[in-house]
């Protein structure tokens, strides 16, 4: 099963491409460090694109490797 990640270091604008590049996804998961998913709702606007799924972090810490790992595996449906 093929993944394609996309990571961004600014927010806005946009890459012109973005929209063509989300379109081929199967499932759109946004990963924020926010409460209210903030580049998913600006991802939704610019591009008219339903995201699936978001996994959010608020309590100021990153992400460890293990814990994202865990989230997307739920996430993607390996885990029950």
């Amino acid at each position: 099963r093929q993944r394609q990640m996309c990571i961004r270091d600014r927010v806005y604008p946009l890459h012109p491409d973005t929209s063509a590049y989300l379109k081929q996804a199967k499932k759109r998961i946004v990963i924020e460090g926010n409460s209210n998913a903030q580049f998913a709702s600006l991802l939704r606007v610019q591009t008219g694109l339903e995201i699936h799924e978001t996994i959010l972090k608020y309590n100021g810490a990153q992400f460890s490797v293990e814990e994202l790992s865990e989230r997307l595996e739920t996430t993607l449906g390996k885990k029950e």
